[in-house]
């Protein structure tokens, strides 16, 4: 049997249900938006007792679908006030569907100052006090839970989610057991730390196998994803240089947000680059070609050493060296490395510090390539001090506290390491998704024209949300291979499942988002970039961001 695990921290009480064959084959980040939109008043405060924290694993989660176990967190943003699902690697997701378990919706708080663990298994759940784990950062809190509990999987928070920061993350441990994956974007740790819970502990240890009703067709559609991800040439790319090998693309074609997002490019890009993180590894003892979750054929992560040879980060990505590097410019990889690391332990969002952190300069507090300013100012966040809690909430309130007008944000958050003034579909992602500018909402590579670019957009939100809520890793490069993922759906649940029932149920988790942000007060109006983006060309392509709004506006609208 699937289930629905509820908690109430109120109460402390959990309660069981049966995932109902409505929802048969929602997961990931489609079921978060069902269950949002039916159950989360969207005019209460994040961070009120009413509001609700659910975390989803993927349709094909628990399957030996390869690259399937992400998974997913959301609820109310408190960095944007709507809806916000995020996603994230790591040993959870498959543990989770191995037991059974489609999702957790925890609501309420406790009524006094209380923390609390959860532990999952085969057993049951239960909720244990978490005192001794107060104020711990995620690496020390990681390393004393895999002491008492050595094979299960961690989801926890480090200070930032704590103290309810906007752009706290929630760090989830990779087979190493490090709390290297994170899920980074809309202050998802803020809304953990509400429910005064540090760490949920998954142990899947004699957990039943998820089995396919269709055992055999099941079984020739995973070896048709398994080809189709070994004879694709981007994945042995990735696997060499990890993520970071866009550095070198990005600040070559003009699309790296660089010095506070006033240029494209980023003249020691090369410091920076996936080709100095091989070297370095070849060098220190660090790898690349490292999986973060179980079957993953892809291993797009690297594994990042110190100078002094001590491990560092194995979770060294694009965003983050673009955002605390070329955005900062900061040119020292270890420096990075160190505000990576920094960042994962806090529990705080390398994409909304890095945004926030530069917009300090406008106001002379920040000095591009400062490294020890930069390495200060994070642990400024971590520690909590006034400075820091205003950074921690992120680059609109920074931008709202110092007087900034030019603030690099949609719908409340910050734009990721990708210029949309350069690749402009993008841009329509970042205006039109409900989840405000966040990269993995739709990711659109077409660059500098303005034509076809809302469709391009509307066709990457609806092939994102399918990958996000089967579970499946965006590095499989398995995005719009619908008919091969309708298949596995048709196999695996044992019904008629189609390619355009595939599309229907992603327009109709769209569509809930859009509902309910409607419902939060985040109306259509509001899919609208930063005014600088149009009025500032963006060297070295001199172009700005200049798709019509009037063709934006109609991207939604097409998909009623």
């Amino acid at each position: 049997m699937t289930k629905i695990i509820r908690v109430n921290m109120t109460s402390l009480k959990v309660e069981e249900e049966e995932f109902s064959n409505d929802w048969i084959p929602l997961g990931g980040r489609a079921l978060i938006d069902n269950i949002a939109l039916r159950e989360i008043k969207a005019y209460v405060h994040p961070l009120a007792s009413e509001a609700k924290l659910i975390f989803a694993a993927g349709f094909l989660s628990g399957t030996a679908v390869p690259n399937s176990g992400r998974l997913s967190i959301g609820g109310k943003s408190p960095l944007t006030g709507g809806i916000k699902e995020s996603n994230v690697g790591g040993i959870l997701g498959q543990k989770l569907a191995r037991l059974g378990i489609k999702a957790i919706i925890i609501d309420g708080k406790p009524s006094n100052n209380g923390l609390f663990s959860m532990f999952v298994n085969r057993d049951g759940i239960r909720l244990e006090s978490a005192k001794e784990l107060r104020g711990l950062g995620n690496y020390e809190l990681a390393s004393k839970l895999r002491q008492k509990y050595p094979k299960a999987g961690v989801a926890s928070i480090g200070p930032c989610g704590e103290m309810c920061m906007g752009a706290a993350t929630v760090a989830i441990t990779d087979m190493s057991g490090r709390p290297s994956r994170q899920c980074g974007r809309g202050g998802i740790g803020a809304l953990m730390g509400a429910k005064h819970l540090k760490a949920l502990i998954v142990d899947d240890r004699g957990a039943v196998p998820c089995k396919a009703i269709r055992s055999d067709d099941f079984k020739d559609d995973v070896k048709a994803v398994v080809a189709e991800i070994n004879s694709n040439p981007r994945v042995a790319w990735v696997r060499s240089l990890s993520s970071a090998g866009m550095i070198a693309i990005a600040s070559n074609r003009g699309s790296l947000p660089t010095r506070n997002y006033t240029m494209g490019s980023f003249d020691k890009f090369e410091n920076i680059s996936g080709e100095r993180l091989k070297e370095l590894a070849k060098e220190r003892g660090g790898s690349m070609g490292h999986a973060c979750m179980p079957g993953c054929l892809v291993k797009c992560s690297s594994v990042f050493y110190s100078a002094d040879k001590e491990y560092l980060t194995s979770g060294f990505e694009y965003e983050t060296i673009g955002m605390m590097g070329a955005n900062l410019g900061i040119c020292d990889i270890d420096t990075i490395a160190m505000l990576d690391r920094k960042c994962d332990d806090y529990g705080i969002d390398t994409i909304e510090i890095g945004s926030s952190i530069g917009l300090l300069s406008s106001i002379n507090y920040f000095d591009f390539g400062n490294n020890k300013k930069a390495i200060e100012l994070v642990d400024q966040i971590g520690t909590g001090s006034l400075l820091g809690r205003v950074l921690g909430q992120g680059v609109v309130v920074t931008s709202k506290v110092f007087g900034i007008d030019r603030v690099p944000a949609v719908k409340g958050q910050a734009m990721p390491a990708h210029s949309v003034r350069y690749l402009k579909g993008l841009g329509v992602t970042f205006a039109t998704s409900p989840q405000g500018a966040d990269h993995t909402a739709g990711f659109v590579p077409d660059p500098l024209t303005t034509d076809g670019q809302v469709e391009s957009s509307k066709v990457a939100q609806i092939n994102a949300m399918i990958i996000d809520s089967a579970g499946i890793c965006y590095w499989a490069f398995l995005t719009g291979k619908n008919k091969l993922i309708s298949s596995l759906i048709t196999n695996f649940y044992g019904i008629d499942f189609r390619e355009e029932d595939l599309i229907k149920l992603a327009n109709s988790a769209l569509l809930a988002e859009r509902e309910f942000n409607e419902k939060a007060g985040i109306s259509k109006q509001c899919d609208r970039l930063p005014a600088f983006l149009e009025t500032e060309p963006l060297a070295p392509a001199n172009t700005t961001f200049d798709v019509p709004y009037s063709e934006v506006d109609e991207l939604f609208n097409s998909m009623s």
